[in-house]
């Protein structure tokens, strides 16, 4: 049950507050979020845990944005 123990890896694309960007550093308290304009959202490690949240496939995750 690897959503469990592992919600998210580095680089998956998930949506967080609304933002799209794909996991970029994960600390023990923090998780770093590299949004779409390049900025890093820094999210607390528990909102992973507690809250729900959209996560795409690594490997097939294509990021579609507002041009």
């Amino acid at each position: 049950m690897p959503a469990i123990t592992q919600p998210i890896r580095i680089d998956d694309a998930v949506i967080v507050h609304g933002e799209a960007g794909n996991i970029e550093e994960i600390t023990s308290t923090d998780v770093v979020v590299r949004i779409w304009d390049t900025r890093g959202m820094v999210v607390p490690l528990t909102y992973f845990i507690e809250e729900s949240f959209e996560n795409w496939p690594r490997k097939d995750a294509t990021m579609i944005g507002m041009v």
